[in-house]
């Protein structure tokens, strides 16, 4: 068992000048291996404070109810060895997190897009679960493994940024330069969501004729939802109808392989993101749509036309080529998207064209 604790102060872009935040956690764990069962066992009482607000537990006494300043998480897990080289795991954990400072109080601006404060942002809470498989194999001289996982997360009053017009009390009759200066991103509490999904993932090492070969390789499926449909929510992506979180892919995929003969070794790493389905409709339409439809302003001009150019999902290819000069010296050759890939990782940042570079490594 032990305790954590930190304690932050911010001074800058802060809404309402100087804030205090402070986190103490207390958590024990226990662990029991019996036969081919391995347990294990923890939990953690959690206190965070930001100026006044701090956490809240309540716990019923009868007609009564206490009032706590901790807030308990507990999880657990089971590990069981079913075979000589396989393994069945199953866990389940609770998690709470305090919104930050900056999530609660800072207001600034990030490429021209404005960030908002929110003081009445709610703590997040939540849970997970996961069952898995891991299999060990052995087929002459190669070796590796493959695990398969099944995922499930739940939610309450999750914490996301979202981008809207933030007006502040009783601006009743915004005006046109209201509606620019007032938009912005704000972290809200979106309510109930829940992620489903599972992971795959296969490694493994071996030799072709002299020539080493090394496997690493996942894929990745979530369903991210917003349960309770708060229309707030939904209202403002473009996805309006599937209740799809936003900014999330659902299909991810790595792969990296490498080939190595005596001092050269020659690697690719290949990856997969589906198309971002849900993204926050004021980056596709004019800002101002469901006041003056007609009027042209955009914070991100072409990106509607070009999210449907590029709607079936990224695939980058990274290259390297790396020789061992002495037991001191390594020289490598990386060209990173090797097929010059046009593609974004979110709305307005379009990733790096083709390029290469040069790394040497010396131990000294």
């Amino acid at each position: 068992s032990g305790t954590a604790g930190t304690y932050s102060e911010i001074h800058s872009d802060s809404l309402y000048g100087t804030h205090y935040s402070s986190n103490v956690g207390i958590f024990t764990q226990f662990d029991k291996k019996c036969k081919k069962f391995v347990f294990s066992l923890g939990a953690r009482a959690e206190y965070f404070k930001v100026d006044t607000a701090q956490t809240k537990f309540n716990i019923p006494l009868g007609k009564d109810t206490l009032q706590s300043p901790l807030y308990p998480v507990f999880r657990t897990g089971v590990n069981y060895h079913l075979f000589e080289y396989t393994h069945l795991r199953a866990s389940f954990g609770q998690g709470y997190r305090f919104p930050s400072i900056a999530e609660k109080y800072i207001k600034t601006s990030v490429n021209g897009l404005t960030v908002l404060p929110n003081p009445e942002v709610q703590p997040e809470t939540g849970w997970s679960t996961e069952f898995g498989i891991k299999q060990s194999l052995k087929i002459n001289n190669w070796k590796g493994f493959i695990d398969v996982a099944a995922i499930w997360m739940e939610y309450k009053n999750m914490i996301e940024f979202n981008f809207d017009y933030y007006f502040p009390p009783g601006l009743t009759n915004p005006g046109f330069f209201d509606y620019i200066n007032y938009f912005g991103a704000k972290s809200i509490n979106v309510g109930r969501t829940r992620i489903t999904g599972f992971e795959f993932t296969i490694a493994g090492s071996g030799k072709i004729g002299p020539i080493e070969m090394n496997v690493l390789s996942g894929y990745t499926y979530t369903n991210p939802i917003n349960t309770n449909r708060d229309t707030n929510y939904i209202k403002t992506g473009t996805d309006d109808s599937t209740g799809i979180l936003k900014y999330r892919y659902k299909h991810n995929a790595k792969m990296d392989i490498e080939f190595e003969y005596k001092k050269v070794s020659i690697g690719f790493s290949v990856r997969y993101n589906s198309f971002m389905q849900n993204i926050d409709k004021r980056f596709e339409y004019p800002l101002l749509y469901d006041q003056i439809p007609t009027y042209p302003i955009y914070i991100l001009p072409g990106l509607k036309d070009y999210r449907k150019e590029h709607n079936k999902g990224d695939f980058v290819v990274d290259a390297r080529i790396a020789v061992q000069a002495s037991k001191q010296a390594k020289v490598s050759v990386v060209c990173n998207n090797l097929l010059n890939a046009e593609y974004s990782s979110r709305p307005g940042d379009v990733q790096a064209p083709r390029n290469f570079a040069l790394q040497v490594l010396v131990k000294f």
